[in-house]
């Protein structure tokens, strides 16, 4: 038999207040005081009974979800991308949200589609994620929502975007390349490479030679 959820109503019952009173209590209405004794009294019931607030119900009042969107074109399924995705819950998981992590596979009829579904679940907003360094537009839909691009730089003026120093990436690599004897390093970063040449970006190129290459006399 499938249980019933536990309702404010029921909270408000079994602490003997007010249903407004265990309201203000759980959302945290702010400019609105409670005795401390009432307001833990409520809180234990509704943790005793197991209740559960309606997320949809408060969005309508609030107008926020407390979801983030990640759109990635194959970073879910990438083994390094696992941190982008973890630090992205982390800073949400600080302001109590959750991030919906949906990946493309850079097919454009799948990214509308992932991006229609993320937006009728109202989230607040998009980190559009990319699995290698590369200027992007941003999709028509996300015209009037926050968006962030990681790891790409995006075309439409306004729009913010992250993108690392590949620059000094790649310098780190020829050092840390040349200070191997035996030139393992070098070989795997080779080996990677030529796998999958368009994951490295003209930044790192660039960082690679002023590495290796002798300065000017």
């Amino acid at each position: 038999m499938k249980q019933r959820r536990v309702t404010i109503k029921q909270v408000a019952a079994e602490a003997g207040v007010s249903i407004t009173t265990v309201s203000h209590v759980l959302n945290d209405v702010p400019g609105v005081r409670a005795n401390p004794l009432t307001r833990q009294r409520v809180q234990d019931t509704a943790a005793r009974l197991g209740y559960v607030p309606n997320r949809l119900a408060q969005s309508l009042r609030t107008q926020r979800s407390n979801t983030i969107g990640l759109v990635g074109d194959e970073i879910a399924t990438t083994p390094f991308a696992g941190k982008l995705i973890l630090g992205a819950q982390d800073v949400a998981l600080s302001r109590e949200a959750v991030v919906f992590v949906v990946s493309t596979g850079y097919e454009r009829d799948v990214e509308n589609r992932e991006i229609d579904e993320l937006l009728r679940r109202q989230v607040d907003g998009i980190l559009y994620a990319s699995m290698f360094h590369r200027k992007v537009e941003l999709p028509p839909q996300l015209a009037a929502v926050p968006t962030v691009f990681v790891n790409a730089e995006c075309t439409t003026p306004g729009v913010s975007w992250v993108v690392p120093d590949e620059v000094a990436g790649g310098r780190d690599v020829a050092t840390c390349s040349s200070r191997q004897a035996t030139g393992a390093s070098a070989s795997s970063t080779t080996s990677t490479t030529s796998r999958r040449p368009w994951a490295v970006s003209r930044g790192s190129g660039r960082g690679w030679r002023r590495a290796v290459s002798p300065p000017p006399t």
